[in-house]
């Protein structure tokens, strides 16, 4: 079973490269290659000098939805026969390729769980969407209706998935993976899973935001913009979500009492864009 990680690398992600790379090298799986799309970030390959795998460089340019949905052609010419994501901010558990490459041996599709670093890459909370969806849960397209947990930074595919001619581009959305991969759940029937007995080591900032507990008015904001940017793409391209969209667009969040939703326990942690389902 051949295997490539593919990473995004953009100006600005050159602090965090060490520890990713450092992180892909002590892989308790080594058999695999490192397919690595450049947004004009310079000196790219002095920058993975240390990297011990084999790695493509591809010269990349555009919007965050244009190079993400062209880079799918060129994983077709280089990529293997399975894909693995990795966010080059964040960066792996030893053991993701080689648990992510076992639950590819059942599965189409495998997402791990996320543990929480700061910015000074240090734990802070484990395994944060174990608690709730335990180990080798399996899903289908009706659970990603209302949130997700699919992204670019946490699964692992078939590429033969990723090249399928059926899925279109918008440049609305403002979760591409999200987008994507909705797409890939509706045309074909998955099987897939999430599994706990890895992570993605995901760096907690304004655009990382999985694991934030506290639901205040302009997070609610966020996750309404980005839902109502999610269906109307969708729609766009022929789905039905206008009820969806209309309940959406209903919600008066200057009226809400943030006080009063209590919903959820101190150990809970939000799915991906899951906070408007209250």
């Amino acid at each position: 079973m051949r295997i490539s990680l593919v990473l995004y690398v953009y100006p600005g992600i050159e602090k965090y490269l060490e520890i990713l790379i450092d992180s892909i090298n002590y892989q308790t799986f080594k058999d695999f290659d490192v397919i690595i799309f450049n947004d004009n970030l310079e000196d790219v390959n002095q920058l993975f000098r240390n990297l011990q795998m084999h790695s493509t460089v591809i010269e990349v340019e555009g919007s965050i939805n244009e190079i993400r949905f062209n880079s799918l052609k060129d994983i077709d010419t280089y990529g293997s026969e399975y894909i693995i994501f990795q966010d080059a901010d964040d960066f792996l558990a030893e053991n993701r390729i080689e648990a992510n490459l076992k639950a590819l041996e059942d599965y189409d599709l495998v997402v791990n769980d996320l543990t929480l670093v700061d910015t000074k890459s240090q734990v802070t909370e484990k395994s944060i969407w174990a608690c709730r969806l335990g180990n080798r849960l399996e899903f289908k397209e009706s659970f990603l209706k209302d949130k997700n947990i699919v992204g670019l930074g946490n699964t692992a595919i078939k590429k033969s998935l990723l090249i399928d001619s059926r899925l279109r581009y918008s440049k609305s959305p403002l979760a591409f993976d999200w987008f994507l991969f909705y797409q890939i759940f509706d045309l074909n029937k998955l099987n897939a899973v999430f599994i706990s007995n890895t992570s993605t080591y995901y760096r907690q900032h304004q655009e990382n935001i999985a694991g934030i507990k506290k639901l205040d008015h302009n997070r609610l904001k966020h996750v309404l913009d980005v839902k109502i940017a999610h269906y109307t793409a969708l729609i766009s391209i022929g789905f039905d979500f206008e009820k969806e969209l209309d309940s959406l667009r209903s919600i008066n969040i200057e009226i809400l009492d943030f006080a009063e939703i209590k919903f959820f326990k101190e150990d809970f942690n939000f799915l991906w864009w899951e906070e408007s389902n209250i």
